[in-house]
């Protein structure tokens, strides 16, 4: 009977666990205070309603504070949100993404943290960084997007599905990378149509760097 009532207990917190939230950083809490950089941004804001459900870490210490940084606007920190212009918004990505720099001064190791319940039905997620990104799942690393050899990656986190984990994505020290999650798929590739149109992203992001 206590057997029974362990294994009912341990369902009821797994069913309890909170699913991820802000995955795809899609959807900040701007209500602020947001204070000014330099005249129209960018803005410093607070890192749980900047990247809500996100913890973000900087050489092992938590960063309470980030910067946002509205379209045609520079970045302001290590940490980034970025507002993309119309036209990204057409593409797989959403219309926010996360700048990330290491060179604040010493090169430190940022990284980006969420602890919540992987969907029952999740096998890949989708991620997509012009930088290295390395990804983990409760501390096991399960891929990474290496410029050498594309700007996006598939990771498998099948193994996960229905349980509790820690994903986290971490900037090695001295990097920099525009970082986004596009979110959970059930194919290991990218159909035709999402190829052509992360193609399109890439094409913005590098003429956006030129502007």
């Amino acid at each position: 009977m206590r057997l029974i009532l362990s294994l009912l207990l341990f369902g009821a917190v797994q069913c309890a666990a909170d699913p991820f939230i802000n995955l795809t950083f899609d959807q900040p809490d701007l209500s602020g205070p947001l204070i000014p950089l330099q005249p129209g941004g960018p803005y410093e804001g607070n890192t749980d309603q900047l990247l809500r459900g996100w913890t973000v870490t900087i050489d092992g210490l938590s960063r309470s504070r980030v910067v946002f940084s509205p379209p045609q606007t520079g970045i302001g920190g290590p940490v980034n949100l970025m507002n993309r212009r119309p036209l990204d918004t057409t593409s797989p990505l959403g219309p926010y993404s996360l700048e990330l720099f290491s060179q604040f001064p010493a090169q430190p190791d940022i990284r980006l943290s969420q602890t919540a319940t992987m969907p029952d039905d999740a096998t890949f997620l989708w991620i997509a960084s012009i930088g290295y990104i390395q990804a983990y799942a409760d501390g096991a690393k399960i891929g990474e997007v290496n410029p050498v050899f594309g700007t996006w990656a598939f990771l498998s986190v099948a193994p996960y599905a229905g349980k509790e984990v820690t994903l986290e994505f971490a900037l090695p020290p001295g990097g920099a990378a525009e970082f986004d999650i596009i979110g959970f798929t059930t194919i290991p590739e990218p159909s035709t149509w999402a190829l052509l149109g992360f193609g399109l992203v890439v094409v913005v992001w590098q003429l956006r760097r030129q502007l």
